[in-house]
């Protein structure tokens, strides 16, 4: 990984083991412990040009692998405010 992106990915798996750590809650569900990370380039905001996934990476226990691009996360069952894999756009 070139140096940019190991810091872009850095931060991204920072802030996602931040959510991973939150402890359960009745009422707010339990946060995934699995996230699949998208990395591409593009602007969200321009209609014109979204945001396409060049490489997808698979996320858990502080492991970032390789998946087929295009890999979803399990969306169902559904914890509280929660799914039980976690998505990522990078």
């Amino acid at each position: 990984m070139d140096s940019l992106k190991k810091q872009l990915f850095s931060i991204c798996t920072e802030m996602l083991d931040e959510i991973a750590g939150v402890p359960a809650d009745a009422y707010y569900g339990t946060p995934p412990k699995v996230f699949y990370i998208d990395f591409g380039y593009g602007n969200q905001a321009l209609q014109d040009y979204p945001i396409k996934a060049l490489e997808t990476y698979r996320y858990h226990d502080g492991a970032l692998e390789r998946v087929e691009t295009g890999s979803v996360n399990r969306i169902k069952p559904v914890s509280g405010m929660y799914f039980p894999e976690g998505h990522a756009f990078l």
